[in-house]
């Protein structure tokens, strides 16, 4: 049995089970390989420049039947399977240099984390989404990935109310409303997630 990296080996403890049990075809894992060195190459700045990779990396990977348009409502990105189905993936970008802005292992409770409970709040109050899986915070080589469970059990009972209120007031919901939340949940309940960082992988993949 191959001996995985301490990431890797994380990951797959991350999986569902029924995941595990899916053989990927070798020229998935190819494409995957190479797309993921084309991506990790490019030494973009700006956040419209890494949404825009992200998406192709997305698409020519693993997405090519789905679709992933532009998010509305300051949404950076979102995979859903037709334009017309309810939305799957919601995806926050953050540039490299907004550390700032960025979720880290010690402090989630950053604006990138925020955003996403207000888009979750959106789709789950707006449009009655409950077929949404995963909300996704990145800065291109950092991913943290959310079920978008730990949001509703955790977060949407607290914040249903909350959110009517201040439905438009995106600043005053993500500094306020959604930090408090997040504050509230991580003293008693912390939120789960999923973390990589792809550079980690550079060596797995050479």
């Amino acid at each position: 049995m191959a001996k995985h990296s301490p990431q890797i080996t994380a990951l797959l403890a991350a999986l569902h089970p029924r995941y595990r049990e899916v053989c990927v075809q070798q020229d998935i894992l190819e494409a995957f390989a190479r797309n993921l060195q084309i991506f990790l190459a490019k030494h973009r700045q700006s956040e419209e420049a890494l949404k825009s990779d992200l998406r192709d990396f997305l698409r020519d990977t693993f997405y090519h039947e789905f679709d992933m348009p532009p998010g509305e409502d300051h949404c950076d990105l979102r995979i859903q399977e037709k334009c017309s189905v309810p939305v799957k993936v919601i995806i926050e970008v953050k540039s490299p240099s907004n550390s700032a802005e960025m979720c880290t292992s010690a402090d989630l409770n950053r604006k990138a984390l925020q955003e996403l409970v207000y888009y979750f709040m959106q789709e789950r109050c707006e449009k009655q989404n409950v077929y949404l899986r995963h909300l996704i915070a990145t800065n291109g080589e950092e991913f943290f990935v959310f079920d978008a469970q730990e949001f509703e059990r955790k977060l949407y009972p607290r914040l249903k109310r909350s959110f009517t209120e201040f439905r438009g007031k995106t600043q005053v919901f993500y500094s306020t409303i959604a930090a408090e939340a997040i504050s509230a949940v991580q003293t008693t309940e912390p939120l789960h997630y999923t973390y990589f960082s792809l550079q980690s992988f550079a060596k797995e993949i050479d």
